[in-house]
């Protein structure tokens, strides 16, 4: 397994959107005028680069696109001999992120929950799936490579195969499924029903998903294969066809799309059990999960979300000729997971 070498910096507290599933939407400095001073940015991309990062990718608490140092900063990081890319919600002036381009951004990775009506709910602004349709346009007339990603929730479930066929017509290199996540004030179980859906009903449609992107692959004729990700995801709901795309907490730290959390100078053996720490932080100890011949490669699924489902009809499935018996085997069967983390 490679590991991931990308620094996830937050920049921001503004955002645009006010999207019902972000994770920070209970806690009192949700949505707050607050932007980080440009030079602790950089010296997070100094330590970054020291222990062995080579990527920077803005994420977080608000839209990074407003922070007004964002060309600054990656003028900087580029003459550092890092790359760049932000998550964004690809609902800003077309003409922003062009700039962003000419100063040296490597891509986007646009935050794409539902389509037309649907995505103007989910983000909760009027005009927010027009703008994200204007950009899509500019990305594919200029070629710009770009990733996505789709929470999944109750509004936009059995959108999310024609979302992933959105995307792919206009170009996107990456589709990843991200399965929602009860962090911080969601881990109450009444919040956690507003939005979650059952992961065998996920499950049914992430094979959906993948269907579409294989078929686009099939008689795809720009000079790539479009990679799939499904980000947090129960195994034992999936086709085991399916099985090597799943990325669980146990694995953000080798998934080259992800950020380091600080661990990207550590030994093999310390890296791997910072690994499994990430994972055993929010995962089941228990069965069905704790015996499970998966369990190397799934780390136990979430217990806050399972919790909120009634145990969420977990089991453990028969075995599967292909599964690996070290970790990373499966991992490691995802082309997506060979990358880079960057495409420039």
């Amino acid at each position: 397994m490679n590991r991931c070498r990308r620094v996830g910096i937050d920049v921001t507290r503004k955002c645009n959107w006010r999207c019902r599933t972000c994770f920070y939407r209970w806690r009192s400095d949700f949505n707050t005028p607050y932007d980080k001073p440009l030079q602790d940015v950089m010296q997070e991309a100094r330590s970054a680069q020291a222990r062995g990062c080579d990527h920077v990718v803005l994420v977080g608490w608000g839209e990074p696109g407003l922070w007004p140092h964002i060309l600054d900063m990656i003028k900087e990081v580029r003459a550092m001999g890092m790359t760049c890319s932000i998550i964004t919600n690809g609902s800003l002036a077309v003409g922003h992120y062009a700039k962003m381009r000419e100063a040296g951004l490597d891509h986007l990775h646009i935050s794409v929950h539902g389509t037309g009506k649907t995505l103007d709910e989910i983000s909760g602004t009027d005009g927010a799936s027009v703008h994200q349709q204007q950009l899509f346009s500019y990305l594919k007339a200029e070629n710009w490579p770009w990733r996505m990603n789709m929470t999944v929730q109750k509004i936009n479930i059995n959108e999310l195969p024609d979302i992933a066929l959105m995307c792919l017509h206009y170009g996107c290199r990456h589709i990843v499924s991200l399965g929602f996540l009860p962090h911080y004030e969601w881990n109450d179980p009444n919040r956690l029903q507003e939005v979650a859906v059952h992961p065998a009903e996920i499950g049914r449609v992430l094979e959906k998903v993948h269907s579409a992107i294989d078929n686009h692959n099939s008689y795809n004729h720009h000079g790539f294969r479009a990679m799939f990700t499904i980000r947090y995801q129960p195994m034992c709901h999936l086709n085991p066809e399916l099985w090597k795309y799943v990325v669980n907490a146990r694995y953000v730290l080798y998934d080259p799309w992800e950020w380091d959390y600080g661990t990207a100078g550590l030994s093999d053996d310390a890296h791997w059990q910072s690994a499994c720490s990430l994972g055993e932080g929010v995962a089941i100890k228990e069965e069905p999960c704790k015996s499970c011949y998966l369990h190397m490669h799934c780390g136990g699924w979430n217990r806050t979300y399972a919790a909120g489902f009634n145990g969420a009809d977990l089991f453990q499935p028969p075995l599967f000729n292909e599964v690996g018996q070290n970790p990373g085997d499966l991992h490691d069967m995802n082309p997506a997971n060979h990358g880079k983390g960057y495409f420039g």
